[in-house]
């Protein structure tokens, strides 16, 4: 892997690097990106191009004066997303294969992956810096880094909904809230899927509906 984005580097004279990568569930597996898929972006293309980059560090290959005023936050979850803007705001080119080289796989112990805790919320706060920055300094890349946005609450209701006593807990209600209040720029919005779409449709005429859609959707992705 490494090799393949180091020369990638080299050639392309990049500060990022980036491939595509596996997932692993017990009975099925993903890829992140088209395998065939290979872009080379300045910038302002590599902010509006989040969803094929994501956030996480483990598929990436930085050149170190990234780094030099970049620190990861101390003591939070999804540290990768509360610095990505930073890092691609440092980077005047960045090259993409979507070959995929790494290999994710999804556990159940995994700190960010296992059921609701109130510090579950960090990806939330995570997404929301991000596009703060994005809103201030790349007004026309909005679209892609609002659908993050809202996915960060869809996360986190889909961890809340699980819990038996999901109706009394203030993160349910305040999730809840935020999805009544933008459901029409979620059906609008280009980058979240038809099947979510009306997963959250399902979710605003009953919440038992949704729930009963998370439950079928994690016992079919099996973590290890």
């Amino acid at each position: 892997m490494y090799e393949v984005l180091f020369n990638n580097i080299k050639k392309y004279d990049a500060d990022i690097s980036v491939c595509g990568y596996y997932r692993y569930f017990k009975n099925k597996t993903f890829t992140s990106n088209d395998p065939k898929e290979f872009e080379v972006w300045n910038t302002k293309e590599s902010i509006g191009s989040i969803w094929k980059i994501n956030s996480s560090a483990v598929n990436k290959l930085y050149k170190r004066k990234i780094f030099k005023d970049i620190r990861y936050p101390v003591g939070k979850l999804y540290e990768d997303t509360f610095i990505i803007v930073d890092v691609l705001m440092a980077a005047t080119r960045v090259v993409l294969t979507g070959k995929p080289l790494y290999y994710y796989v999804s556990r159940g112990g995994s700190i960010t992956k296992n059921t609701f805790n109130p510090k579950s919320l960090s990806v939330i706060d995570a997404w929301s810096a991000g596009l703060e920055k994005v809103k201030k300094h790349f007004p026309n890349q909005i679209v892609p880094w609002k659908a993050k946005y809202i996915f960060s609450y869809l996360q986190v209701l889909d961890k809340v909904i699980s819990c038996e006593d999901y109706k009394s807990r203030e993160e349910y209600k305040n999730v809840k809230s935020f999805i009544k209040s933008t459901k029409w720029e979620i059906l609008k919005n280009p980058y979240i899927t038809i099947s979510r779409k009306l997963a959250i449709l399902a979710f605003l005429v009953r919440p038992v509906i949704y729930k009963r859609i998370i439950s079928s959707k994690q016992n079919k992705y099996q973590v290890f």
